[in-house]
């Protein structure tokens, strides 16, 4: 099982609000960040709310299959808040080189190509601004910030600060290893024997994998650290050390 964490802000320690995803709440007490996990492939929405004087509401839209990070991005308020300038910074699946901006500001579209920041007349800054980010390898995220002039403590996104996947194997079922190799008198030597005594296997990563002969099947990579004797029908024996990697399917 691929589980997604996530760990966001709302890219402004001062302001708290109240987080939801996919409208269901994450919590009853205000706070200025979250940590979440997402198991299932789909679409989410996190959502922050707060409606004090500033009265701010902030979404993230975030696309799990299941197995990558998903593609998504951020939004910064410039400082000072004042100066009317908005970074985008995309999450680590965009390529960079290739990734383009389109800046929406109240009712006003500007495209502004290769560039992640745009100037803002002081008098939009009542307004929500919002970027879509896409690059050539289908990338696509769109993050909007709700900004009040001249106020730095009412900027406020979702923010999100980390983003990893974590792999759970089930540990009540067993895979059984069988090393074997052919010298050039075609002698098979095997790892399976009454005889073998003190091998030693240990886990150096373990990774999604794709088959490019079995698609829509889903593989883990396991890489592992191998220490045994081979032996020939003879029960005569040599050691073997070496790396193996080895894919095992799962549902």
């Amino acid at each position: 099982i691929n589980t997604l964490h996530l760990k966001a802000n709302t890219g402004n320690l001062n302001k708290s609000g109240l987080w939801s995803l996919n409208g269901t709440s994450l919590g009853n007490t205000p706070a200025d960040s979250i940590a979440i996990s997402i198991v299932n492939p789909g679409v989410y929405t996190l959502l922050i709310q707060n409606t004090d004087t500033c009265n701010i509401s902030a979404a993230q839209v975030i696309d799990f299959n299941g197995t990558d990070l998903p593609c998504y991005g951020n939004i910064l308020r410039d400082v000072p808040a004042t100066a009317g300038t908005f970074i985008a910074e995309a999450g680590p699946n965009f390529n960079l080189s290739t990734t383009t901006y389109e800046w929406t500001v109240g009712n006003i579209y500007i495209n502004s190509g290769n560039f992640p920041s745009v100037n803002v007349d002081t008098i939009l800054l009542y307004t929500e601004a919002c970027v879509t980010m896409s690059d050539s390898q289908g990338c696509y995220a769109e993050a909007c910030m709700t900004a009040f002039s001249f106020n730095p403590d009412c900027n406020a996104a979702v923010f999100i600060q980390s983003a990893e996947i974590t792999t759970e194997v089930f540990t009540d079922d067993a895979a059984y290893l069988i090393l074997e190799y052919t010298d050039e008198n075609g002698v098979i030597y095997s790892s399976e024997s009454e005889n073998q005594m003190g091998a030693s296997v240990s886990l150096m990563s373990l990774e999604s994998y794709t088959e490019p002969a079995r698609p829509g099947e889903k593989f883990l990579k396991a890489v592992l650290s191998i220490d045994c004797v081979l032996y020939n029908p003879d029960g005569q024996g040599f050691d073997f050390s070496g790396v193996v990697e080895v894919a095992f399917g799962y549902p």
